[in-house]
């Protein structure tokens, strides 16, 4: 099968033992495009670190374009900073082109549960360029991923954080005082 096949398979798994396969039957002669698609493959199974070691491989001269373009975005990922935005910006090859909407889906919904782990409320504005969107776009983005909007204070709230707010009974609070001081001493 071709990489053009693969590609249209859209599995990334399959995708990137395709590309290891071609990088180890050409012997270091391989093609950019093979490359951005074994990156692609990686950042659509979350395998930023992976991509590092691809990125050891690639000739210098070869790491232009879009390969430069997609290990930008591995670099941001790992970094905790906006990454979305340079897939968005950029036109990529058409034989790649197919999977750039689901990396940049895949990529949105793994901020809002980094978010989520992360936060208890979240500035609309400071989430926005997270998922390259306005703050009013990434407000109903939030709010369809099951977070609420604190109307008052104009917080994004997780869903974990509605739930972690629950109350503990004071005759539990006592408890756990005793318990403490006991283990103190």
């Amino acid at each position: 099968s071709t990489l053009q096949d693969v590609v249209a398979f859209g599995d990334a798994k399959t995708l990137v033992a395709h590309c290891e396969a071609e990088e180890i039957t050409r012997n270091g002669n391989v093609a950019n495009n093979v490359y951005a698609a074994l990156i692609l493959g990686h950042l659509l199974l979350g395998e930023q670190a992976k991509v590092q070691l691809v990125w050891k491989r690639i000739p210098p001269l070869q790491a232009t374009g879009e390969i430069q373009i997609l290990l930008d975005v591995t670099r941001r990922l790992l970094a905790h900073q906006p990454a979305v935005g340079l897939l968005t910006a950029q036109q990529f090859e058409p034989l790649l082109q197919p999977l750039i909407p689901t990396l940049i889906e895949k990529l949105k919904h793994d901020t809002m549960r980094r978010f989520e782990r992360a936060f208890t409320t979240v500035k609309p504005d400071y989430l926005a360029p997270f998922l390259d969107m306005q703050p009013q776009a990434a407000t109903e983005f939030a709010c369809g991923a099951g977070w609420t909007v604190d109307a008052a204070e104009g917080l994004l709230i997780p869903p974990k954080a509605r739930a972690r707010k629950e109350t503990v009974p004071r005759s539990q609070i006592s408890s756990l005082i005793t318990i403490l001081s006991q283990l103190e001493k």
